[in-house]
């Protein structure tokens, strides 16, 4: 299911809306998998983003939250373990200023109930382009990978996957 809602006013390009996607399914994800032999198993999303449209349309910002559960794929005889994935992020576009900033991301992933991944920008990454783009600032992401089994992800890592368990 899809659902969009809010003001929107498409002669200044300005508003507020809102987007949902619930209960996309292997169904759904099959379609976009099946023409590389990749099934979707019992994968399942949710999604909800905040759009804010101001000044013309030239400032846009972003609030959103993505939901994988049971996330896993099956290639041929090679299946990944079912993955939970949480996702927040915070994005603002200035297009008078030709600059992205991209002040929040965050990422938890677990299988089988055990923490797996987790990620987060500690710095704000701020990106400019055109011929008043400003300096380059340092970002920061802080990223940890707990008992990653890479045998048991070998439909990403191909028929011969590396032995081991990583953690870092």
């Amino acid at each position: 299911q899809v659902l969009l809602s809010g003001p929107f006013n498409p002669v200044t390009t300005e508003g507020r809306l809102r987007l949902e996607l619930s209960s996309i399914d292997r169904n759904t994800l099959n379609l976009f998998g099946a023409a590389w032999g990749i099934d979707f198993a019992a994968s399942k999303l949710d999604a909800m983003a905040l759009l804010d449209l101001a000044k013309m349309g030239n400032s846009i910002n972003l609030t959103g939250r993505f939901q994988g559960r049971e996330l896993g794929v099956r290639v041929g005889d090679r299946v990944t373990p079912p993955l939970d994935l949480d996702l927040d992020y915070i994005v603002a576009i200035n297009l008078e200023e030709k600059n992205f900033k991209l002040s929040r991301l965050a990422v938890n992933g677990t299988s089988g109930g055990q923490p797996l991944l987790t990620a987060s920008l500690t710095e704000a990454m701020l990106i400019s382009w055109g011929s008043s783009a400003q300096a380059f600032y340092d970002s920061h992401m802080e990223m940890t990978v707990t008992n990653l089994d890479l045998a048991r992800w070998s439909a990403f890592l191909g028929p011969q996957p590396p032995l081991g368990r990583v953690s870092a």
